[in-house]
């Protein structure tokens, strides 16, 4: 393998320091974590892949079925073009209208079994190194097989090969082999280093485990625990990525047997050094977690930090303010200490800058840390690094059309801030036409509001400010003030650093606003078309004018014009006319769609980042209707 891929996959760890199954009834208990499933094919995956995800649990039926809904929106335009992608990079791919015709009444997962797919089947996805390896299961292996025959039959096939008794076919560009085969229930598909296939294919088609297979289920099922993963989970280990790259794991004899050295040019000092800064690489982890029910999805995603880092990085989370509870038309919080998280960079710039290195290749670190450090150490506004929460919450949006056309703006919600020092951002306040005076003593005022606009009309506004915080409430005046008190003595959950949540109604806003836009946006008049059009044909020559006639007229019109010697002022209004045709088909309702279909089929979203003692967590959770 050429010295620049190891340097830059190397890099990738070092700077990084990161399908599923359906159909079945969910289990009673939810939050149980999952069953690692019994699967032969477990003990063919090294423990030491650098990645690795695995479909574990079925997802809830319900959950499906309003799956599927989305599904049968994924338009024609999308699916060719992702296969014209393809053709374009130098991959043998059916064309799209031939894939298409197969996938063509698939609706809902039962339609699956043309494929010799069950509605539960598993994916399973990880490395042989860095070698990727999918497989996924099989209800019926043979209509599986005419699947790809039909596709074969219409495209350009692949050869066929064997590998003992297994047969497989193959595709190989610049010593790199894309592979495929039928093995035992499952599909396999793989990508090897073309002087390595066969050793790898062996592992890939169950003829032979690899070192350190996955005997232990412990490793899985403490991923599982740990995280709250259930229907599905996965990493990507950083700090097993460096030793793969530095040969530091049991598949680097296999590596080195085939000729692929690739930590060789290690300069001297370096294996040590750089692996000493991988133990502190952090894992990124990911899946389904025990929430997914079948009214709700709920997504993990983070970084398992070294216990020691994360310990000390949970110092820097803030004291988060405000009731966020229930359900908003948008809410945004950052929980974050700004002077505790610029203190904690400080000391980790200073750390790096102190570090010294024999390896050349780290040489560069201090001075980039001490680069950093000098940043970091520039004085910000007090009133920054007082900041240690803000929220805002949104109930209610409303529209108004005027001369400028439909404008969308806030009718009702909160704001909340967490401040060392409140008084000190009532200038602010006072900017934005707020008149009233507040004092620190917690009583909720009425505060009036200054220029009316359009994003503000009959604006009514209350605030409060205690010694640490500061809130304000607005709506239009049609609606009850919210209560202030209740807002802000509401305190965020442990750990959490940051969250946004809306309600897909909101999309339903969106969609108006963008349909009102397109709707009302005026096309230049046939002048400048004719004006455009005699700049061509001076500047540019009487190809690029007849050109430029044929991308905005058919071929007869222009042969048309040619035989009438090119009429500038015609041809400019029949141009004109055509873009205004395109322009009036692509407004209205039918612009955003998909914004319309999302808002039909979910309703809250709410995504949240944490501080744990595993390291940096993020969740979401999508309820359906």
């Amino acid at each position: 393998m050429k010295a620049w891929i190891r340097k830059v996959a190397l890099g990738l760890a070092l700077g990084a320091g990161a399908l599923g199954c359906s159909s079945k009834e969910p289990a009673t208990a939810v939050t149980a974590q999952a069953v690692i499933p019994d699967r032969e094919v477990i003990a063919y995956i090294p423990q030491d892949t650098p990645y690795l995800y695995m479909g574990l649990e079925a997802l809830p039926k319900a959950l499906v079925e309003k799956g599927s809904v989305l599904g049968k929106a994924f338009s024609e335009s999308v699916q060719k073009g992702f296969w014209d992608e393809l053709g374009r990079n130098g991959v043998v791919a059916p064309k799209p209208a031939q894939l298409l015709d197969e996938l063509n009444g698939v609706r809902e997962p039962k339609d699956l079994a043309r494929f010799g797919l069950s509605p539960d089947f598993r994916v399973t996805i990880y490395g042989l190194g860095l070698w990727p390896v999918l497989r996924v299961e099989l209800q019926d292996v043979e209509k599986a097989k005419a699947f790809v025959q039909r596709i074969e039959a219409k495209g350009e096939p692949w050869p066929e090969k064997k590998l003992g008794d297994q047969a497989y076919f193959a595709f190989e560009k610049d010593k790199t082999s894309v592979v495929y085969a039928f093995v035992k229930n499952e599909f396999v598909m793989a990508v090897v280093p073309t002087p390595m296939a066969e050793q790898l294919l062996k592992i890939a088609f169950l003829q032979e485990k690899p070192q350190n297979a996955f005997t232990d289920m412990r490793v899985l099922k403490a991923l599982s625990q740990d995280f709250g993963l259930r229907y599905g989970m996965g990493y990507i280990d950083n700090r097993i990525l460096g030793d793969l790259l530095l040969g530091r794991t049991t598949q680097a004899a296999l590596w080195k047997a085939q000729g692929f050295d690739m930590w060789s040019e290690l300069p001297e000092g370096c294996s040590d050094e750089i692996a000493q800064i991988l133990t502190k690489m952090p894992r990124f982890v990911f899946g389904m977690g025990s929430k997914t029910s079948g009214n709700a999805y709920e997504m993990k995603f983070g970084l398992e930090l070294d216990p020691s880092i994360a310990k000390e990085l949970s110092a820097i989370a803030g004291q988060g303010i405000g009731d966020t509870s229930g359900s908003k038309l948008l809410m945004v919080s950052l929980a974050l200490d700004v002077q505790k998280t610029m203190d904690y960079l400080k000391k980790q710039m200073a750390a790096a800058n102190a570090a010294s290195y024999q390896c050349k290749w780290l040489s560069a670190l201090p001075s980039m840390a001490s680069m950093m450090l000098t940043l970091s150490l520039m004085q910000l506004p007090v009133n920054v690094t007082d900041f240690s929460a803000v929220t805002l919450v949104l109930d209610e949006v409303q529209e108004k059309t005027g001369d400028s056309g439909q404008r969308i703006y806030p009718a009702s919600g909160r704001i909340g801030i967490a401040h060392a020092h409140p008084e000190n951002l009532l200038p602010m306040l006072k900017g934005l036409g707020l008149s009233e005076d507040l004092k620190p003593d917690g009583k909720t005022v009425d505060i009036t509001a200054g220029k009316q606009t359009d994003l503000s009309p009959n604006l009514k506004v209350q605030a409060r400010m205690t010694s640490n915080a500061l809130g304000l409430s607005f709506n239009d005046g049609t609606a009850t003030m919210p209560e202030l008190p209740k807002f802000m003595d509401a305190r965020g959950e442990p750990g959490v650093i940051a969250m946004l949540g809306f309600d897909f109604k909101l999309l339903e806003w969106v969609r108006k606003y963008l349909n009102a836009q397109s709707a009302s946006r005026t096309l230049s008049d046939k002048e400048v078309y004719a004006k455009v059009l005699e700049d061509i044909k001076e500047t540019e020559g009487q190809e690029k004018f007849e050109e430029f006639c044929r991308i905005g007229l058919s071929e007869e019109r222009c042969e048309a014009f040619k035989k009438a010697n090119w009429p500038v002022e015609e041809m400019a209004g029949e141009i004109w006319k055509a873009a205004q045709e395109e322009e009036k088909a692509h407004s209205g309702e039918e612009v955003t769609p998909l914004l319309h279909l999302l808002a039909e089929q979910y309703g809250m979203m709410k995504m949240q980042i944490r501080l744990t003692p595993k390291g940096v967590m993020g969740e979401m959770l999508l309820e359906t209707k």
